[in-house]
Parts: structure tokens; sequence; C-alpha cells
């Protein structure tokens, strides 16, 4: 019955992502039609409008997927508007250039704002009911929590702020007895062991695993290194090859080539932004605008971070110290 009750909780997710693509894509239809099919030199015929359509739905599954905002229940409410909303940022930007090349010049930006608009507000709609009507139908489940440590209250506690979706009724030491411990568990939908020694946690996982009881593992550091090791087989007998290169060459390149463009880009995009931010500092005291502090990148290699200064001149004349709720030594600004 639990197998059964999660092949329908991803048949509504599935749908729901369903719908929310087809309503995007049927304001691009709309748009494409109205805006752009006639208007670019050599038109379309029949297929060639599909064929654009067609595209704009790839990109839009593509983009939703690697930002993973098609999750319906299972993610924040904010975090799928988040990550939806840098889907479709990047698909219609795609999308208008796509559509200038076709057209061999740059077409109007204007139906492409409208569409964002429209896809912004769709968005909305759908993740407040899409959300409304998900957990309506899956309640939060009840968890019990079999902890080693006073280090699991931190994890209980970020459990907690998704009441939505977990209710932690119990929490029971690994210092009880197993009957104790089983018994527990038994009573509830699901367990989160947290912070417990590697053979008790295996002993549980796998009575869990037995019964079919959902199991939430609050991994180790030797367990996320084994999530990253590549695995070699050895005739019949696997081996796992973890080791620590960091990022390839390429990804190197790639990711200094994506933080030169996005500073350069939003920094254009911002300046009129951070100029009222520079203003405003100024004017509140007379001092500095810029705060600047010594930190430390790859290798020990000293830099400094330039922010936008929060806190009165001379904050930490008398060493470093944590802002605190109230704080007499924060600005206005």
């Amino acid at each position: 019955m639990k197998n059964r009750r999660d092949q329908y909780k991803r048949i509504f997710s599935f749908s729901a992502a369903v719908i929310l693509v087809g309503l995007y894509t049927l304001g691009f239809v709309w748009v494409w039609y109205q805006s752009y099919s006639d208007a670019i030199l050599l038109p379309f015929y029949r297929r060639g409008n599909w064929v654009m359509i067609l595209i704009y739905i790839v990109m839009v599954m593509l983009f939703s997927k690697a930002f993973g905002g098609l999750k319906a229940g299972y993610l924040k409410r904010t975090d799928m508007f988040y990550s939806q909303t840098l889907s479709i940022l990047c698909v219609n930007v795609l999308t208008y250039f796509q559509i200038s090349v076709v057209n061999r010049d740059f077409s109007a930006t204007l139906p492409m704002v409208i569409l964002t608009g429209y896809d912004l507000l769709v968005l909305v709609l759908w993740v407040v009911l899409v959300n409304r009507l998900y957990f309506r139908i899956y309640p939060p489940r009840h968890l019990v929590v079999i902890y080693g440590d006073k280090n699991a209250a931190e994890l209980v506690l970020k459990m907690s702020r998704r009441v939505d979706k977990y209710m932690i009724c119990e929490s029971v030491s690994i210092a009880e007895s197993t009957e104790e411990i089983c018994a527990a568990i038994g009573r509830y939908e699901g367990v989160i062991l947290c912070e417990i020694p590697g053979q008790r946690r295996n002993d549980l996982l796998k009575y869990c695993f037995a019964r079919n009881i959902r199991t939430y593992i609050a991994p180790k550091i030797s367990d996320i290194i084994l999530r990253g090791a590549e695995e070699i087989r050895l005739f019949d007998t696997p081996l796992l090859l973890c080791r620590n290169y960091g990022l390839s060459m390429e990804q190197r390149l790639v990711k200094r080539a994506f933080d030169l463009t996005f500073a350069v880009v939003f920094t254009v995009l911002l300046s009129p932004v951070m100029l009222v931010c520079a203003l405003a500092i100024k004017l509140n005291d007379g001092g500095p605008v810029l705060f600047r502090q010594k930190r430390l990148t790859l290798g020990g290699k000293e830099f400094y971070v330039y922010k936008f200064r929060s806190m009165v001149v001379d904050a930490e004349k008398h060493g470093p110290q944590l802002a605190r709720e109230d704080d007499d030594r924060i600005t206005r600004v």
C-alpha cells in the first residue's frame, strides 16, 4: 500500500509538471502566432511553426529539470518559484535570440516581456494551487528520530521547519535497547537515523529496509565521499574509487567564463541600484561607502573582498564580533 501511495504521488507530480509546461507552451504559441510568425522575413509554413513550438517545449523541460523546479511537493514553495523563475528567464531569453536568428535581425522584445510576465503569473498560481492540493492529499509523515548525540538536535530543528512534510513525533536515544527502538520505529511511518555509530546504523537500516519502512539518514563525511566515488568492476567484485581531484580543467574553464560573464552583465544591469546604495550610505554618516576585508582563497592565498558598508566606521576596533539583534553598530541603511 505504501509503494502504491508513492507511485500515485509520482503520478501527481508528473501531471502537475505537464500542466505547467502546457500552460507555458500555450503562452508561447499565442505570442509566436500573434507577434513573430508572420513578422519574420521568410514566414514558416505549418511544420516550421511546429518545430519552433517543439523547441520551446524541449528547452522548458531541460531547464526545469536542470534547476529542479518541477518537484511539486518535494520543495518549498519559495524554492519552486525561484527555480522555475530561473528556468523561464533562461528559456525566454534563448528563445528571443533564436527568433532573432531566424529573422536575421533583432525582433521586437515586448512580446517576450509580456510572455515572461504571463509565465510568472501562471507560475505563482501553479505553485500555490499545486502545493495546497498536494499536501491535502498527502499530509505530513509521522516520524521518529533515533539519535546518537546532541548534534541530532540541529537536524531535527531543520526538519521541523517543514511541518507541511515532516511531523516528528518522538525521539529515542540509541542507548535504549534494540527491542525498544524497533517498537518505536513500528509506531510511525518513517524513521530518521542521526549521528549513530556505524554498526548500529547498519543494523537499523537493514531492519527498516526489510520491512519497507521509510528511512532518512544524516550522512557522515565518509558517506558523502562515497557518494562521489567512481565504480570499478573487478570481475564480479565491485570497487569504489574515491579521489579528491576537485574540478577538472574543462570545469574550471567553464566556471571561470561563467563567473566573468555573469559578473560583467549584472554589474552593468545593477549599476543604478548600486549607485543609489552608495549615495544612501554616504549621506547617512559621511563615512566610506565600501568596507574592505581580508579573506583567504585556494592554497591560503589572501585577497580583499569589498562590500557596501552596513556598520558604523570602526565597528570592529575592539576586534571582530558577531552581529546581534538590535546591534547599535548597524547603520540605518
